[in-house]
């Protein structure tokens, strides 16, 4: 199967100390991207007000809330040796910054392949996404110039209050991704010849799985199970139109397509990329470490509430498009990305921390009111027999004032431990 056009973005991200230097990346060749106006006000008939202000700023409207993006132009080719059966060359096109709010820094490395066989683009995908296993043998060194660039702002901005790894040998740029092992992939992939339907499903699930082409037919032992396939196209493939189909997937995003125009493919690179897919990611990287924090306890836990009130106020939009299409892109994303779950899992850390938080607080309360029951009995004790004494007075009716209070003492505390037996026994 030859593709005649294969697009990828392979994303990164890690959380970062302090806000990128616009001055320091324009001095190595880094460029500041902003919206037009008009295309600004384009986006605003499709998407709502609010998100279209996160992911977009012109030259007049920008703010801490918003993404700021920075893009150098590569046009670098980089040959691989897939696995050792073939050579292959790509072209890396460019890398993007995009500088999230919440100290997070995206990035994506745009490769693009024009009329290559299926099965050598899904391992030439499988072999970059692996950034712990560089085989620097395999890869020629122009991509690694691209990963030591974006190491070198890893190092320069970077923020080091959040869990990484040790595996930063040579072969592994470990440390690009705060999560994970693998870049996350949004990918087009659009076929020279129609394709039939059961074919279409089989190649959309290999390339979204970086599979073997024609892996999904073989018995071999490490083949792809018949149960595990159709169970991931029943519940992350989107079908929407007969000329193309998606599926999403925890590390990828994927659309396999024929016949499809250039404005829907620059509508998928500029709007499901750009605008869903990265916004996507960001609240899963938040989350994400949201709940790790939670379980280390790095961080007072009303802090960390705080923080996350705050966070699904300005960045968890209820809706982001007026049409259908933009939210069942986002729907799928998301249940691929498993970003409910996450979240459902800080709602549940947050439960039980408030169920705990109420325990010690009734204990402590309870507490309190025994000290001022007991408080009260004594006082009132005190009072009965000072009363009894000024009528009758001990000295005169038993010969001693101390023995006479140490009667009516034990007398009244007796008759307290008798009440509260008799009361407890009758509870069921």
């Amino acid at each position: 199967m030859i593709l005649k056009t294969h697009i990828a973005y392979l994303c990164g991200y890690f959380s970062t100390s302090r806000n990128l230097q616009q001055h320091e990346l324009e001095a190595s060749g880094w460029k500041r991207i902003f919206c037009t106006d008009k295309d600004y006000g384009a986006y605003s008939n499709f998407y709502y007000p609010e998100f279209v202000a996160f992911c977009h700023q012109t030259a007049a409207k920008h703010n801490e809330r918003s993404v700021t993006k920075y893009r150098k132009t590569l046009g670098t080719p980089v040959t691989l040796s897939l696995f050792g059966r073939k050579m292959h060359t790509v072209t890396v096109t460019d890398v993007t910054l995009y500088e999230m709010p919440c100290k997070l820094l995206l990035y994506s490395m745009r490769i693009e392949q024009t009329d290559a066989d299926a099965d050598d683009v899904t391992a030439s995908m499988s072999i970059l996404r692996n950034i712990t296993r560089y085989d620097h043998d395999a890869i020629s060194r122009e991509w690694f110039a691209v990963m030591d660039m974006l190491d070198a702002l890893h190092t320069e901005y970077s923020s080091h209050d959040t869990a990484t790894t040790d595996d930063c040998t040579n072969n592994s740029y470990q440390q690009l991704i705060e999560n994970g092992n693998k870049f996350k992939i949004f990918q087009i992939a659009l076929t020279t010849t129609p394709v039939e339907y059961d074919a279409g499903q089989q190649l959309l699930f290999e390339i979204g799985t970086f599979a073997p082409i024609g892996s999904c037919d073989t018995a071999s032992p490490d083949g792809t199970s018949r149960e595990y396939y159709t169970s991931i196209l029943s519940r992350n493939k989107l079908s929407v139109f007969n000329n193309w189909t998606a599926l999403s997937l925890l590390d990828s995003f994927t659309i396999v397509g024929h016949n499809v125009k250039q404005w829907q493919i620059d509508n998928w690179q500029s709007d499901y990329f750009e605008m869903i897919y990265t916004h996507a990611i960001f609240r899963k990287l938040y989350i994400y470490r949201t709940n790790l924090l939670f379980r280390q306890n790095a961080c007072r836990t009303s802090q960390l509430v705080d923080q996350f009130i705050d966070f699904e106020h300005f960045y968890c939009f209820n809706k982001i498009s007026y049409n259908f299409l933009p939210l069942e892109i986002q729907k799928a994303i998301d249940n691929g990305l498993e970003i409910n779950e996450e979240k459902n899992q800080i709602y549940h850390i947050i439960e039980q921390d408030n169920n705990q938080q109420e325990k010690t607080s009734d204990k402590k309360m309870n507490n309190i009111l025994i000290f001022l029951t007991f408080l009260t009995l004594f006082s009132t004790l005190w009072d009965c027999a000072s009363l009894l004494d000024s009528i009758l007075p001990y000295e005169t009716a038993i010969g001693s004032t101390i023995t006479g209070y140490r009667i009516v003492t034990g007398i009244f505390i007796a008759v307290t431990a008798i009440t509260i037996l008799i009361n407890r026994m009758k509870k069921p």
